[in-house]
Order: structure tokens, then sequence, then C-alpha cells
């Protein structure tokens, strides 16, 4: 399998190191399995730490940089989870998939849906052609 790519720059900076340090599909996992997780972490940690066992030294160095002599808590993996389904949202919608598809498949709403597209691809009139919504036939009738 292939290493995800991912845009560092839309992730918090607590995750980003991790990211950076382990790659998408490690980071992901480790997080998945550490998240909120208290350590010490010691100015210099070597590989007998125990931060350094679960995540590596490299990873350890880099986090004592910033949080060397304190508690540290494992940040969560949730913004990593999210960029990741965005990707897939904005791919199956390339791909010929319909908001309504898009909407069951992931859980989100139509609103959310309809947002990522429109970051992902600017045209507007495009999107809402393929959403249907040229026109008056998008609004709502009179009831009275």
């Amino acid at each position: 399998m292939a290493e995800l790519t991912i845009d560092l720059g839309v992730l918090p900076h607590g995750v980003r190191v991790y990211v950076a340090v382990l790659g998408v599909q490690k980071a992901l996992k480790l997080l998945q399995e550490h998240q909120n997780r208290m350590f010490y972490i010691p100015a210099e940690p070597g590989p007998e730490h125990e931060f350094s066992k679960v995540f590596g030294t490299d990873l350890a160095m880099r986090i004592a940089q910033e949080h060397g002599c304190k508690s540290y808590q494992v940040p969560t993996a949730g913004k990593v989870l999210a960029q990741l389904r965005n990707r897939q949202i904005i791919e199956a919608y390339k791909a010929g998939a319909h908001v309504n598809q898009l909407v069951e498949r992931f859980g989100l709403t139509r609103q959310h849906i309809t947002n990522l597209v429109r970051q992902a691809e600017p045209d507007a009139a495009a999107i809402e052609d393929w959403l249907g919504q040229r026109g008056d036939g998008h609004l709502q009738q009179e009831l009275f």
C-alpha cells in the first residue's frame, strides 16, 4: 500500500510532528491506540524511555524540544481522520458520485459535503449544475 499524504498545514500543531516524523499511516495507527495517554517527557529521552518505546526515539526527541521535563498528553487523531475522509469525499465527487450518495456514505450533512466540494472545485456554477440547483428550481415552493 502506498504511503498516504496529508496537508500538514491544516493539522493541529501537536499532530504535525507525529505525521512528519512517522508518516501518515504509522502516526494514525499510534495516535488512535494512544490518544490522550499521559507521558512524562524527560529533557533527553533515550530508547529505554516509555514514550520512545511506543513512538520511537526520533519523535521523543522532537517532543522533548517543546515539552521536555514535564507531563505530556498524546493528541487525538480526529483531524487526520477528517482530512482523509474529506479527501475521499472529493475523490468520490470527482468520480461522479451524487451529493445524496455522499451524505449517506459519510453521514455528513448535504451542506457540509457541498462546502467540501466547493473548496476543492472553485467553479461554483459547475457545482450548482451538478447539484441540479441552477435557476430557482432549488427554492422551496410557497405554501400559502
